[in-house]
This record gives C-alpha cells, structure tokens and sequence, in this order.
C-alpha cells in the first residue's frame, strides 16, 4: 500500500511539473505572439503616421518658410522632370558614411576652383554668380541654408544627401577622431585620449547636426516646430539616400532623378558613388549595446535626430517608388511626343502639293 501511494504520488508530482511546464510554455508562447502582435502594431502605426505626414499639407509655418528664401531657391523633389537649367546640390553630412566634401569637390571634378564646403567659398560662389555657369556641375556643401542661397528662381537647386543612423554617425565621429593622425590639421590631443563616455559629454560631441543644420539654428533649444519643420525641408526638397543601403547602386538612382535633365554628368555619378561606397567599408565599427549608459547619452543629445533619421527611412522608400513613376511616365510622354511628330511629319509631307520645282534645290542627303 505504501509502495502504491508512493508512487502515485511520483506520478502526480510528474503530471503536476509536466502541466507546470506546458503551462509556463504556453503562457510564453502567448506573451511572445503579444509583443509580436504589439511590435507589428506599432511599426504599422508609425509607417501611417509617417504617410500621412507625407501627404499632409504643412502647416501655415512650413509653408512661409518653404516658400521664403532661400529654402524657396531649391525645386521640389516631386517637381519633375528635372530640366537643364537645375543644379545638383549635394547636402553633405560629416561622417554620415561619406568622404570629406572638399576632397569629393576635388576628386570628381564638381566645382570651378571655389571650394563651397567653407562659408567663405560659399560666399564666394555667390558673388561670382557661378550658378549660371555652365561648367559648374554641382555644388557640394554641409551647409544647407547658405549653400541654397547661391541658386535663384532662373537656376534652381535640386538637393539629395546621404542619411546615416545617428547613433552611428557619432561612434564613426569619436573612432575618426581616435584614428587621426597628429600631423592632421584637425587634430586634437584632448579628444584623441578619450574613452568614448567621456566623449559624449564632451563639447565636442555633436547635437542633432541634422535637425540643426537643415532649419540653420546651430545653437539653442530645438522645440518640436523645429524637428516638423525639418521634416517638410527633407520631405519637399531633399532627395533621401540612406548611408545604410549604400550597397545600392546609387548612381543609378542619382541617374534616375537627374537624367531627365539632358545634362552630362560623365563618370561623376560613379565618382561620388565609388568614394561614399569605399568610405562606407572603411568606417565599420563595432556598434554599442543599446542599454549602455553611452548608448543613452547618444540617444539624448541626438533625441531629433534620431526622429528625423526614422522619417528619413519612410521618405527613402516613399520617393523611391515616387521618382522611378514619374520616371517612368517621363519617358512615356516623350515617347508618345516624338511618335506624334513623326506622325505630323509624315501627314505634311503626304499632304503637300507637289512641286516639281523645288526638287532640283534638294540634295539626295537632305531628302533622305
């Protein structure tokens, strides 16, 4: 009797941890498909909000500052097709994965002698009225609302830049500042010694560069208005490529967007594709864990940013599918023009008198 009670209750005690363990598993397994369900959910969410964004009217304030100069001297990115008299103007980004810009003005050949990285090339571009000239091929600087102000409403700009997860643009800030060499005019014996939390609380940590630089307020508090402004300026007049998908050939996207325009670029597409792809290898570092305290403190001071960076990613996609579209119907049209001329060509000829006269002034060249 007590061998059976024995091990009935062995078998209970298995039963009980079997039903123990199966309800453990069923109860993770439920929780597991919630935070799924709640993950989809809130990726949904954000992906409508960001197109309703994209859709929406901008408010009073955007729009004044949209249409005021020198944001007003930049073209829409959804005004298409690009024609010959716009000017390509590369927005560039510091460490956002892509080279120096003087040293990509130098090496694809984009500007003529005046280096518009600098304020002062910018203003000398200016006063020499280079955005007429035709030799000019692209204006290339960090600086948004000054670099806009060298185009005017008979030489618009057309604006595309590379965008790069905040978070590691600045680890690739602080490791480019670590690898400098002392004979670098840039460096700096107080950052090249520090450890990359004493970075972040440091001066020399960046805050929000984006946000700040695309609406031109480089110091103070940025307010939400600021981070919906920055995102109409982006959205209207930005053509987005993301660092992160550099892989895609992104000259042929630039292609895409600017063959309209008739104008050669030669190999400077590939250029400035071929150096931010290179660039982009080498500035592969190991990425911090996202409950570090560093971590954190990137987040804090790139909080618009990093917002603005997940706007980006919808409007990549978003304008991606927009411009080969338009692209598309472009093409079209032109297609549908030149069948029509050749149509009314061919109608004027058949519908001429004929006149025996002219014949004998018409070459056989001419007449084919």
């Amino acid at each position: 009797m007590t061998k059976v009670s024995r091990t009935t209750r062995i078998k209970s005690g298995m039963i009980a941890t079997i039903l123990a363990f199966a309800l453990s598993i069923a109860v993770i397994v439920i929780l597991g498909n919630n935070l799924e369900k709640h993950d989809i959910n809130d990726h949904m969410e954000e992906q409508q909000q960001h197109r309703r964004l994209a859709n929406k009217r901008t408010t009073t304030y955007v729009d004044t500052d949209l249409n005021d100069e020198p944001i007003s001297n930049l073209r829409s990115v959804g005004d298409y097709p690009v024609v010959a008299t716009d000017k390509p103007f590369f927005w560039w980004a510091p460490l956002a994965g892509c080279p120096d810009a003087s040293d990509i003005i130098k090496k694809c050949g984009l500007s003529k002698d005046v280096d518009t990285s600098t304020r002062e090339g910018i203003q000398e571009f200016l006063d020499k009225k280079l955005a007429s000239d035709e030799t000019v091929d692209m204006i290339v600087s960090p600086y948004f609302k000054e670099a806009a102000g060298v185009f005017n409403s008979d030489y618009q700009g057309r604006a595309f830049t590379f965008i790069r997860d905040p978070i590691k643009r600045e680890l690739a800030h602080f490791h480019y500042l670590q690898k400098m060499e002392k004979t670098d005019k840039n460096y700096n014996i107080a950052v090249a010694g520090m450890a990359l939390e004493g970075y972040v609380n440091s001066d020399y940590a960046n805050n929000n560069w984006l946000t700040r630089h695309l609406i031109g307020k480089e110091k103070g508090v940025l307010s939400e208005e600021n981070l919906e402004m920055a995102k109409a300026i982006l959205r209207e007049k930005v053509l987005v490529l993301l660092v992160d998908d550099v892989h895609e050939h992104i000259s042929y996207r630039l292609r895409m967007y600017f063959g309209s325009s008739g104008i050669d670029m030669g190999g400077k597409w590939d250029c400035i594709s071929k150096m931010v792809h290179d660039h982009y290898e080498d500035f592969e570092f190991p990425m911090i864990a996202k409950k570090t305290h560093e971590y954190s403190m990137l987040s804090r001071n790139n909080n618009f940013d990093l917002r603005l960076f997940h706007y980006a990613r919808y409007l990549y996609e978003h304008q991606k599918s927009t411009i080969s579209r338009k692209s598309d119907e472009h093409k079209q049209k032109l297609l549908l023009t030149n069948e029509q001329q050749e149509e009314t060509t061919v109608d004027s000829v058949t519908d001429a008198p004929l006149d025996d006269s002219a014949a004998n002034d018409v070459s056989l060249d001419e007449d084919i």
